[in-house]
């Protein structure tokens, strides 16, 4: 039996032309979901940052173990123990610990991998203070979510940058916390050495703050 292929199979005229995510509109082609808008209550998020309604916070501030950071200083939030601040006065540096995925954010994983000082295992920041001097640690609850890795090495090289410059009073500063991580989000870096010039030459002189 012949099958003549050059017959045009039947089409179900209520579905859009489509190939993948290339799909026909009325008049034109899109990439995308064209009916839905994008989510503008998406939080503005740099790696574990992430903004909350009226400040910003390290981890996942819906769970177990999170960062705020204030106007007054960084304050370490557990459920069930009361909250630790520390002024902003007293960071000499801010390093951050933190993996891509949650399961590596575990300290459990990194001991079972034998790589406990490993700074991509684990969900932690630490600082040595001042005033006393002392070693300062606090963990936070990885998001469910994946982060992505240039925002990793964005986020540790602008604490880095913000304690050596010694001017972390900033991260308690709303509205250039704001400013910073907006410029920072979009751009695309996958080397410690490029991720530390983008911060760098992004957020420029730390004493001049954005109009």
């Amino acid at each position: 039996m012949s099958v003549d292929r050059t017959a045009p199979t039947t089409v179900d005229a209520a579905r859009p032309l489509q190939l993948g995510p290339l799909v026909r509109t009325d008049d034109h082609w899109v990439i995308g979901d064209h009916t839905r808008k994008a989510d503008a209550a998406r939080p503005l998020q740099l790696g574990p940052l992430v903004r909350t309604d009226d400040h910003w916070v390290i981890g996942d501030h819906t769970r177990k173990a999170h960062l705020a950071l204030l106007p007054e200083g960084m304050e370490h939030r557990v459920v069930g123990e009361e909250p630790e601040l520390v002024a902003w006065s007293r960071f000499r540096g801010i390093h951050l610990q933190v993996a891509c995925d949650p399961v590596s954010a575990t300290r459990t994983f990194a001991l079972l991998t034998l790589r406990p000082s490993n700074p991509w295992a684990g969900a932690e920041l630490g600082s040595r203070l001042r005033d006393p001097e002392e070693d300062w640690r606090a963990n936070y609850t990885h998001h469910r979510a994946l982060y992505s890795f240039r925002h990793i090495l964005l986020l540790r090289f602008m604490l880095m940058h913000v304690s050596c410059e010694h001017h972390t009073e900033l991260l308690g500063d709303d509205t250039w916390l704001t400013w910073a991580v907006g410029k920072l989000a979009p751009l695309r870096c996958y080397q410690e050495t490029t991720a530390l010039r983008m911060v760098e030459e992004t957020l420029g002189d730390l004493r001049r703050r954005p109009a």
